[in-house]
């Protein structure tokens, strides 16, 4: 009887700390991610979200379409900065990215605990997850994919339940959480829409093995795609206005799906830059520096009753993984963080089959290189980077190679700089990655300028730009640009005029 009485106080407790050990991982790593979130304003797209969630600012500023709005996370992302002091909401905006990349961490050790049973090998995937070099980094700066990925492992999660659930009501339920959860990812990031091929594959499997009725099947059908329209709202409703608009179905799939500007680049036939290209893949692999990744090699059978998730998630795998290394973007190493979180998984499944301690002594080792790993790159790697065009104040090293940006104040100080050296009657053109920390800082009133701001966000037409330049010149104004480099400024401009360095910008001279 006290045997009894024991093992079932012991069930008791493991249960208890199956529930405490996620909110443990999560907690962790917020307050990591929050300690290294970049204090100020940021460089290049992170600039541009920063900018729509401090303004509340919803439409396609940049013209990049319906593929590139991410309306949950705006939303999201507003709230949470609203619940700070107006001095700490850009601050805030860059800490939502870490509060993502921390719930993904949670749920990646709820996923392979599940899995395995295994708290060690749930901890050696969760871990290395969360401190691999490109999750740490998105998780301090404004970005969409830590949330991503979130949405991802929390689907996985449910297609788990989906595969071990019963034939019947129990399956029903569980589908309409995947369903609904797909749909706001979708709100979140379009990426989500590669999952629904292998969802859709798994949901005829299960209707060939219930033998439901006609009627029923469908009904069921008609529910999942209520469900994922209901967690959808908001991106159908920009879906609707956009149709309203352009008065054309096409036209509006594919600013959905491939955006205004990105669909040779998601086809895969843009062209390639093998330089970038490149040095986007060496960035990514230094997200995968942990002897933690050798416990894949320990994969083997899995248990019966979980045959069919493991085809989910090798199919969600090779979908994710083929998708990132054939995106040739500027920003293509970003991309990796879906392979990276589905890769962890793996991971975790590998390491139920080694020895604890072993697991245990690889995340250790693997940890003390991930944090020292940055630094010591950095350091090798100081001046050696090239770039296009020189950012002022930007490490290009330290910037991209090192994750924490708590200390990274590059876009800040030049957004203080330029403040101080334009005067009233002066102007600037700016570029759109040199100037969204620009147009943020003056949103969240960090900066009281009086000049004049041309650039993308502000729409003049390059005749309207060549027209404004004459006319501050003619009032005794200067006009300036970040860079005097083609792909930059236009190259009318480039032609027509002088440019000599002055301060952190390009003063502009009228060729004699």
């Amino acid at each position: 009887m006290r045997k009894h009485v024991r093992q079932k106080e012991d069930k008791i407790l493991r249960a208890g700390m199956g529930s405490v050990w996620p909110l443990l991982i999560f907690f962790a790593c917020l307050a990591l991610y929050a300690a290294t979130a970049q204090r100020g304003v940021s460089w290049q797209d992170s600039g541009i979200f920063q900018h729509r969630v401090v303004t509340g600012t919803y439409t396609d500023l940049g013209g990049g379409g319906l593929a590139v709005m991410h309306p949950f996370y705006l939303k999201a992302a507003r709230l949470f900065c609203l619940c700070f002091p107006h001095a700490m909401r850009v601050y805030a905006i860059n800490l939502f990215s870490g509060a993502g990349m921390a719930l993904a961490a949670a749920l990646l050790f709820a996923l392979v605990r599940r899995l395995t049973g295994s708290v060690p090998a749930a901890l050696a995937a969760a871990v290395t997850l969360g401190l691999a070099h490109m999750a740490w980094w998105l998780a301090t700066i404004a970005e969409v994919y830590t949330w991503s990925l979130a949405f991802l492992l929390a689907e996985l999660l449910c297609a788990l339940r989906v595969c071990l659930a019963p034939s019947g009501e129990a399956r029903q339920r569980a589908w309409l959480v995947l369903m609904f959860l797909n749909g706001m990812h979708a709100s979140l990031h379009n990426v989500a829409f590669l999952n629904l091929p292998v969802y859709g594959i798994l949901w005829l499997s299960h209707v060939r093995e219930d033998r439901s009725p006609p009627q029923l099947t469908l009904a069921r059908a008609g529910f999942c795609a209520v469900f994922w329209l209901a967690g959808a709202a908001l991106l159908v409703g920009m879906v609707a206005r956009d149709l309203g608009q352009t008065r054309s179905l096409p036209a509006t799939l594919k600013s959905l799906l491939v955006g205004a500007r990105y669909g040779a680049t998601v086809m895969g036939s843009g062209g390639v830059n093998l330089r970038l290209a490149a040095g986007n893949m060496a960035l990514a692999a230094f997200s995968f520096a942990s002897p933690c990744w050798l416990c894949v090699v320990k994969i083997g059978k899995g248990a019966p009753d979980r045959r069919v998730f493991r085809l989910v998630l090798l199919a969600l795998t090779v979908i994710q993984t083929l998708f990132w290394i054939r995106y040739f973007v500027p920003d293509q190493a970003t991309f990796v963080l879906p392979t990276l979180g589905l890769g962890a998984v793996w991971l975790g499944l590998g390491a139920a089959r080694c020895k604890a301690r072993v697991v245990l002594m690889g995340l250790a080792i693997g940890v003390m290189m991930q944090v020292a790993g940055p630094l010591v790159l950095a350091r090798m790697a100081q001046g050696r980077i090239p770039r296009a065009r020189v950012l002022p104040f930007r490490d290009e090293a330290r910037y991209w190679l090192v994750p924490w940006k708590h200390n990274e104040r590059s876009a800040q100080q030049f957004v203080e700089a330029v403040d101080r050296q334009l005067g009233a009657g002066d102007l600037l053109i700016g570029d759109l990655t040199a100037v969204n920390p620009i147009v943020v800082a003056r949103a969240a009133g960090m900066i009281n300028g009086t000049w004049r701001l041309v650039s993308e966000w502000t729409g003049e037409s390059l005749e309207e730009t060549i027209t404004v330049i004459n006319k501050t010149m003619l009032d005794g104004g200067s006009a300036y640009v970040v860079s005097a480099a083609p792909g930059y400024t236009a190259v009318v401009l480039l032609d027509n005029h002088d440019f000599e360095p002055e301060g952190v910008l390009w003063r502009m001279k009228k060729k004699q």
